[in-house]
């Protein structure tokens, strides 16, 4: 494990970084299915309907289903492996999705991305917690979620481009394929840090349970989740069906999407992730409660 002296240098730094290119792949595979449905509506003879199911509810019931279990492993085992292990999964099913040749068989692969993720943020939250000191953990989160804008940005522009040019089954596999090789990166990087050195005191691991009750009686806790839950209602809703709007009705081609929607996109939310990790960090310091 990773002592105090590793935290004090530029080790930790690198650290978020390389959490950071596993959730922008997190992020790009999650998405890419949105950015290419035309195509694999085209050719699959899916309905609206189907689309919808495939980018929102397939993936989504197993994605929080599996969260939960995955953040009580990450309090109890070695952290590292759990992120390793998930991008190597959620990057085969990804893969898989090129492969597929019915709504079945998508909608499969697309439930394995979604378990895959699951083991993503958790771990990966607790090992930046055990890097940084609270004051500075806004601005550290902000940098590893930057993968958000940089995995939609590379899912608009390098999904676009190689469906355009080589087909949509080419794009997945092209772009699930790579996370097998940043799995292995995690390992050979990553340092399991000792838990809860950053803090003043580390609470014994709890049954699941109480941890769930203890959630529910917390009022700030419950309306986090609750506005988070909101926002992501509308925000997966917009980033899930623009590019078909933009297709259908702008008459954009995926070349555009690789373009001007990565771009567009990538930028605004890239500007947002580090201003807040920054305002939180500033404005924490001087009250908790902002």
């Amino acid at each position: 494990m990773a002592t105090a002296g590793s935290e004090r240098s530029g080790y930790r730094y690198l650290v978020v970084a390389v959490l950071a290119l596993v959730y922008s792949l997190n992020f790009l595979d999650r998405q890419l299915l949105s950015i290419l449905a035309e195509p694999v509506k085209a050719d699959l003879g899916l309905s609206d309907t189907q689309l919808g199911l495939l980018t929102g509810f397939m993936f989504a019931i197993f994605y929080t289903a599996f969260g939960i279990p995955v953040a009580f492993l990450a309090d109890r085992y070695r952290r590292v492996w759990i992120v390793s292990g998930a991008c190597a999964l959620w990057s085969l099913f990804s893969a898989a999705c090129g492969l597929a040749q019915s709504f079945t068989q998508l909608a499969l692969a697309r439930m394995g991305v979604g378990i895959g993720e699951a083991g993503g943020s958790p771990p990966s939250y607790s090992i930046i917690a055990d890097y940084f000191p609270p004051q500075q953990r806004g601005t550290a989160l902000a940098f590893y979620s930057l993968g958000v804008p940089i995995g939609t940005t590379a899912g608009a522009a390098l999904g676009g481009w190689i469906a355009a040019t080589h087909g949509w089954r080419t794009a997945f596999l092209a772009i699930g394929l790579p996370g097998l090789v940043v799995a292995l990166v995690v390992l050979l990087t990553v340092r399991e840090p000792a838990r809860g050195q950053m803090d003043k005191a580390l609470p014994a691991p709890q049954p699941i349970g109480l941890i769930i009750r203890a959630f529910l009686r917390d009022r700030t806790l419950v309306l986090v989740s609750l506005s988070s839950g909101a926002s992501a209602f509308v925000a997966y809703g917009m980033i899930s069906w623009m590019p078909a709007f933009l297709m259908r009705s702008k008459g954009m081609s995926l070349t555009d999407l690789a373009l001007y929607y990565s771009l567009a996109t990538g930028a605004a939310a890239a500007v947002g992730t580090l201003a807040g990790g920054y305002l939180v960090d500033r404005l924490g310091a001087r009250d908790p409660r902002m």
